[in-house]
């Protein structure tokens, strides 16, 4: 592989970005989705995905942009494409069946592993709209959003001096830096010095205390307390200073390799789910060493709304509901575990502590990433899955809510919009014929390897009182919230 020209700096006004950003979440209240009514579809796209070069194109993920502006997917032709939220007005179909055409196409050299929008995009700013994307055998890129050009490349290179890709990529808060997960390593970027120079951290200490395997997600704490969490396919979730990349703690608990992580709107609570694994799991890093909870959805295919509570106080009177049990885990039981691993420092500790929650999704028969996201008000998560469905979680009960079908195939992506009661889905999955059929190729439906756009009923709030905020003692709200340490 060819060496690349260097890119000039990006010069971008943090301080000017985030200010702004702040004052619209002070002003912005994010609408009431009305759940138990079912989203109509009003965008779709699956005409732009299929070619003569690669009938089995399939997407693998969609992203809003931070300002809502538009939306990037990833698909297995090591595409990337960006359609932009139309004004109901002028929009071209690119074919029948297909909404509208994308706005930009930006071609990888190989597979998509990650991709990333600048945390203070702004469509009104053109010097802001960028994103990161990290490809196999490639450097990360720095891609202009509004022309398509290569605004910067950011190389790592291994021991025998040949270039690294990363596996995973995220902008910091302040957008300054790129974090990029590697083999038991993370890599540090100034997004304004595009090259070859990079901070290196291990993940893996010495004394093999740490977290092994492949960095596969980064995801950044929002309530700015300089945390950061990033899974691993080695089944393990850990817990980061942003400064110094100091190991804080590691969870364990996951079922198969780490393939996303999110926090909370308040930074409370982390979300993380595993390839195979079919359950998305809660932990609350605040109280890592305290008694918790576990809750679990108790269901084999499509009975979501059973789950499970080891409160007995807290315990309702649903169909099914099974009582598991009560884990405490004192610091001194926690340090002893630790003694009995090796470990000589409770300063770097590998915590055994079980998780809070576990909410159940169809996933367990697919190596597929599975994203899941969490809406703006911080009250819902939605999930996709094998089984077409989006399934909307309540996070304050663990319970399911509702689920709707997105698409006759695995939905690998669902994405809210960040300020309107529409969200995003993605869907397809990798199919292999006989070998007579390859000549006639695939024949998929309109509902397969496809993205569309779902828009919500909703009452809309008057003021910044009446937001949601599932995680605020002081807000009034109608149940419970489990998660709570009794």
């Amino acid at each position: 592989m060819g060496e690349e020209e260097e890119e000039e700096p990006i010069l971008v006004n943090n301080e000017e970005n985030i200010q702004t950003n702040l004052d619209e979440q002070n002003i912005y209240t994010y609408p009431q989705i009305k759940f138990d009514i079912p989203p109509y579809k009003t965008y779709h796209f699956y005409q732009q995905f299929r070619n003569t070069s690669n009938p089995n194109n399939f997407l693998k993920a969609v992203k809003w942009s931070p300002d809502g502006s538009c939306f990037l997917t990833s698909s297995d032709d090591n595409t990337l494409r960006k359609f932009n939220l139309p004004d109901n007005e002028d929009t071209c179909p690119s074919a029948p069946g297909d909404s509208y055409v994308a706005d930009l196409v930006v071609s990888e050299g190989e597979s998509v592993y990650d991709y990333c929008w600048y945390p203070y995009m702004s469509a009104s700013d053109p010097a802001t709209c960028v994103f990161a994307s990290t490809t196999r055998d490639h450097p990360l890129h720095l891609w202009d959003a509004v022309s398509g050009q290569l605004r910067g490349t950011y190389r790592a290179y291994d021991a025998m001096d040949e270039i690294s890709a990363a596996f995973s990529a995220a902008f910091n808060p302040s957008g300054t830096k790129l974090f990029a997960g590697y083999n038991k390593s993370v890599r540090i970027f100034d997004i304004h010095r595009p090259g070859r120079d990079f901070e290196q951290y291990s993940t893996l200490q010495g004394n093999k205390e740490g977290q092994s395997g492949i960095i596969s997600t980064i995801a950044f704490c929002p309530s700015n307390t300089g945390m950061l969490a990033a899974g691993s396919y080695g089944q393990t979730t850990a817990i980061y200073s942003e400064g110094n990349m100091e190991l804080l703690y590691v969870l364990h608990g996951q079922e198969g390799g780490v393939t996303h992580v999110q926090f909370s709107r308040d930074g409370n609570y982390l979300y993380t789910g595993g390839r195979k694994d079919p359950f998305i799991l809660c932990w609350d890093i605040r109280n890592t060493v305290s008694i918790v909870y576990k809750v679990k959805s108790a269901l084999e295919s499509q009975e979501h709304n059973l789950y499970e509570t080891v409160h007995p106080e807290k315990f309702r009177k649903y169909t099914r509901i099974y009582l598991l049990y009560m884990i405490g885990l004192s610091w001194f039981k926690t340090a002893k575990a630790c003694s009995l691993e090796g470990s000589k420092t409770l300063k770097r500790v590998r915590f055994l502590f079980e998780l809070s929650i576990r909410l159940y999704r169809s996933s367990e028969s697919t190596n597929q990433r599975i994203l899941f996201d969490i809406e703006p008000s911080g009250r819902h998560l939605g999930t996709g899955g094998q089984d077409g469905q989006i399934h909307i979680y309540d996070l304050q009960t663990g319970q399911w809510v509702t689920s709707f079908q997105a698409a006759s195939d695995t939905v690998n992506g669902f994405c809210f919009h960040p300020f309107l009661p529409i969200a995003a889905s993605s869907s397809g999955h990798r199919r292999f014929g006989m070998p007579d059929d390859l000549d006639e190729g695939f024949s998929l439906s309109d509902e397969e390897n496809c993205a569309s756009v779902w828009s919500f009923f909703y009452s809309p709030i008057a003021d910044n009182e009446g937001n949601i905020d599932c995680h605020d003692s002081n807000t009034p709200i109608e149940s419970e919230d489990i998660r709570k340490d009794s």
